[in-house]
């Protein structure tokens, strides 16, 4: 028996496009004169206001955050020109409110 093999079909086109994804580069900071013998976490914590302290622990741990190319632990000291890499951040969307108030209560606000 001959088994005939076929080439691979290309996909069809069903109208839909892929989602578009925005993919976000890691960011590269040269540390200042102002930050030279600061600690890591305290550094990102300062860089990143608003963004919990776990969230930043975690990073550093997993191995996202980086000093000259190198892994770092939080209690690192920060050396004037250091390079830190700091991986791709996604920020929230603002809310939008749907909620009605009345000029009354808009007063009173």
């Amino acid at each position: 028996m001959n088994k005939t093999t076929t080439p691979p079909s290309k996909p069809r086109n069903t109208g839909k496009e892929a989602p578009k994804t925005k993919v976000l580069a890691a960011i590269l900071e040269t540390v200042g004169p102002d930050f030279a013998g600061q600690r890591l976490d305290n550094y990102l914590l300062r860089w990143a206001k608003g963004v919990p302290k776990s969230h930043i622990y975690r990073i550093i741990r997993s191995g996202e955050v980086r000093i000259n190319k190198k892994r770092a632990l939080p209690s690192s000291r920060l050396v004037e020109g250091d390079v830190v890499r700091l991986p791709p951040t996604r920020l929230a969307e603002p809310k939008k409110l749907d909620r009605v108030i009345s000029e009354a209560q808009a007063k009173t606000l």
